[in-house]
């Protein structure tokens, strides 16, 4: 019985997770930038604001998208200028990625936008959205 309790929530946030990526999507396409780069961007102005690095590989468990794909989308985002890499000084396999001044001028652009986006996403799901995003943000570590 917990076992399909578990999946038919893992479902249903799965297709919240969709429905969000949609919405966000549409916000996005004013600053060609797609989701997971926005993603990608985000957490790197977040670590940049916390005086850190990041590598290429942490980058890819924080946003839970795998390394080939992560490899793409900053390959994607290095030929735009907004992010670069750089070998780490500790471990010559690893590289360290930052975002550039460019690439943080334009995720301060987009966070009004993305944060209208929210807002009018949970809105639209009324108190259900409300309760997920507090029980699911009260606690990120396992």
């Amino acid at each position: 019985m917990l076992v399909n309790q578990f999946l038919n929530a893992t479902n249903e946030l799965l297709k919240v997770h969709q429905s969000w990526q949609q919405s966000a999507r549409q916000f996005l396409k004013a600053y060609d930038v797609t989701y997971p780069q926005f993603r990608v961007l985000n957490v790197l102005a977040e670590v940049q604001a916390e005086n850190k690095r990041i590598t290429q590989a942490d980058l890819s468990a924080c946003t839970g998208i795998d390394v080939m794909t992560l490899s793409t989308i900053i390959r994607n985002l290095e030929a735009r200028r907004l992010v670069r890499r750089v070998e780490s000084r500790s471990d010559t396999r690893a590289k360290n990625v930052y975002i550039t001044a460019i690439g943080l001028s334009l995720i301060e652009e987009m966070m009004p936008s993305m944060e209208m986006a929210a807002e009018l996403f949970f809105e639209d799901l009324g108190d259900y959205g409300k309760s997920m995003l507090e029980v699911l943000s009260a606690n990120t570590e396992y």
